[in-house]
This record gives structure tokens, sequence and C-alpha cells, in this order.
């Protein structure tokens, strides 16, 4: 596995840094909270990610495969999970960096992992490409795992960054819209999922 590293850290760079709905989520909450208010919330979706890929990586890809009514039930749920973030995101209101608002949690970010359909996909991709053999799988489960890990926490962090930068363009005024156009682009991003 170790000549096949370089391509892992470049597909898990390219998977985690591209806009999916954890970005999503991010970004908005980021401008809506400020970056300090959504540590919880990166550290849910990085943790809850790692953990996605070990339960995918050591068997549950079996069981899903096995019976489709399993993918669609996680593909319903999922998309429902997906609107009504989406809605909340819409209807966060003003930027609220100092007030009482609260973001979505660590724990709801976390769990939000099991239906996010791009960290399916994402988990799945690498696990079919960077495993070399089903002997010794573990340790090549958890090094794609870190690694993917690793790429979500930096895109999560580096898109906070920047949604917490965006606040002071759209407060006021246009931070409804800015929401109302987040919550936009996050169901836009269920199409692909729903094929």
């Amino acid at each position: 596995m170790t000549d096949q590293f370089p391509a892992l850290i470049a597909f898990s760079l390219s998977m985690c840094f591209t806009p999916g709905p954890n970005v999503v989520m991010v970004v908005a909450s980021a401008a809506t909270f400020g970056f300090k208010k959504i540590i919880p919330q990166m550290a849910g979706i990085t943790l809850g990610f790692f953990a996605l890929i070990l339960v995918a990586g050591l068997g549950l890809s079996v069981v899903a495969d096995a019976g489709p009514s399993v993918h669609t039930f996680v593909k319903v749920v999922g998309t429902l999970y997906l609107l009504v973030l989406a809605w909340r995101i819409a209807t966060a209101g003003k930027i609220d960096k100092g007030g009482l608002g609260k973001p979505i949690g660590f724990w709801e970010a976390a769990a939000f992992q099991v239906f996010n359909p791009k960290g399916w996909a994402s988990s799945i991709g690498a696990l079919a490409a960077y495993t070399v053999s089903t002997q010794a799988l573990l340790p090549q489960v958890l090094l794609i795992a870190l690694i993917l890990s690793i790429a979500c926490l930096l895109s999560v962090m580096t898109w906070g960054a920047f949604g917490n930068a965006l606040s002071a363009a759209i407060s006021g005024r246009y931070a409804r819209a800015f929401n109302l156009a987040m919550a936009g682009v996050l169901v836009l991003s269920l199409f692909p999922t729903l094929q």
C-alpha cells in the first residue's frame, strides 16, 4: 500500500475539499455563529467520518450491497436529514456570533455522516481503490480512515475559516440571502444521490 500512499492523499484532499453537504454546513454555520462556536461541529464531522470509514471498511458495505433495501433506507433517511439541515440553515436568521443561537453540535454532526452520500462515496471509493488485500485488512482500513479524516479536518477548518471571514461581508440584510443560498446549495447537492 505504500506505493499508493501519494494517490490516497491526493484522493482524500480532492474528495474532502470539494463542496458537499459537510462543507455547506460548516460555511453556513461559521458565517452565522463564528469559527469558535463551530469547533464541536467540525470535530463531530471528522470523528463521525472516521467511524463511517472504519465501519464501511470492516464490513457494513457488504451488508449494504447484499440488501438494496438497506441502501434505499439510508438514501431516504439521508435525504430527509439533509432537508432538515437545509431548513435549519435557511431559517438561521442574522449573524449571531455573540448571541444565544446554537450551531449544529458535535453529536448531530457526527451522526449526520451516516446519511452523508458524499461521505459514503469517498469512503467506499477509497476502500475499494486503496486496500490491496484482505490479509491485514484492519491496518489498511485504519490508514485509509486516518488519511481521509485528516483531510476532512483540514477541509472543515479551511471552509470554516472562509465562512467566518465571509460573515463580515454578509452581515445585516445579506445574511438572510446568504442562508437561503447555502440551504439551496445543500438541497441541490441531493440531486445526484436521488438517481
